[in-house]
């Protein structure tokens, strides 16, 4: 969980820094530049709110297995048919 709340935290604020940066050069009046900084606020953000969600999933060992476990259905398929079974009264 440490590893995610530093990704985390690393990903927040290099876009922080880049609309920093980008006001700063705005103001000194580089416009052409200014508006090329600004444009990447989409890319940086649209990545930090795709992938940092799934930070979890791949640095998190006990998710990680039951994510498998829900893919191959092993142990969900077992608790089905018991399920199944104690509904038919047996």
């Amino acid at each position: 969980m440490f590893l995610v709340s530093i990704l985390s935290f690393i990903f927040s604020s290099s876009i922080c820094i880049q609309q920093l940066v980008a006001n700063v050069v705005f103001f000194t009046g580089n416009l052409p530049v200014a508006n090329v900084i600004f444009d990447l606020y989409f890319p940086l953000s649209s990545f930090s709110i795709l992938v940092e969600p799934y930070f979890i999933l791949f640095f998190n060992k006990g998710l990680r297995k039951e994510l498998a476990d829900l893919m191959t259905k092993k142990k969900y398929k077992k608790e089905a048919e018991v399920t199944v079974v104690s509904r038919m009264g047996y």
